[in-house]
């Protein structure tokens, strides 16, 4: 009987720690795809694309006509904070805390060229690409 009991918690234990990898694989799952759906909504109830993610941060880019903003620019996101930083690099509105404002301003160096694209496209209508993540 001892030995069944043993037995039974080794997989119990297997099946939590099975379950815990599966829900933890499926949230993941569940994360990219609506990272791949490249629709978040701000305020004003707008659908903005989420061009990349890194250590927290989420990266929105929309194209503006006649926006508050007359620069190209992204919006970023890490909890509770949110930034609008233009492409030259100036801060049009917002706040971050400084280590993710130095993460958001290097990649954004990284990824000039692949930003303006991205804003030439949005602005034109043709749709957007995902811009690789700061690893």
């Amino acid at each position: 009987m001892q030995r069944e009991d043993k037995k039974f918690h080794e997989n119990g234990r297997f099946f939590s720690f099975f379950l815990w990898i599966f829900t933890r694989k499926r949230a993941i799952i569940l994360y990219e795809n609506a990272l791949s759906t490249h629709l978040f909504y701000n305020e004003g109830g707008i659908s903005v694309p989420a061009i990349s993610m890194f250590f927290g941060i989420i990266v929105r880019m929309q194209s503006e006509k006649g926006g508050k903003h007359n620069k190209p620019h992204i919006h970023a996101l890490y909890g509770e904070y949110e930034i609008v930083v233009a492409l030259d690099g100036e801060i049009l509105e917002g706040s971050f805390p400084g280590k993710q404002l130095k993460m958001l301003e290097g990649w954004m160096a990284i990824h000039e060229d692949e930003l303006k694209a991205n804003w030439k496209m949005l602005s034109e209508g043709e749709g957007f690409f995902k811009i690789d993540p700061l690893r």
